[in-house]
């Protein structure tokens, strides 16, 4: 099951793609920034062995403290390192 959702910050568009078959969720931003195109990956985390991966997070103040306060249990979060324990992709 795949949902896409967008909504419009000025000329930005962020897109919510969740894909729960394989465990990927990401935020997107794509537009116009005055005179040049954005096209950024803002968030992708994906679900493995039952942990949450955070592989970006490029808020400012971090999602990992939105997931914990949504019920997400602090050490089911892993923010992902030079060294994957999880074996990539």
């Amino acid at each position: 099951m795949r949902c896409v959702c967008s909504r419009v910050l000025q000329q930005i568009r962020l897109y919510s793609v969740c894909d729960a078959e394989t465990g990927h969720f990401l935020v997107l931003a794509t537009g116009w920034d005055k005179q040049s195109w954005v096209d950024a990956v803002l968030f992708h985390a994906r679900l493995v062995d039952e942990k949450v991966v955070i592989e970006e997070d490029n808020f400012e103040e971090g999602l990992t403290d939105a997931l914990i306060v949504a019920g997400i249990c602090g050490d089911d979060i892993i923010v992902h390192s030079e060294q994957d324990p999880f074996g990539g992709a």
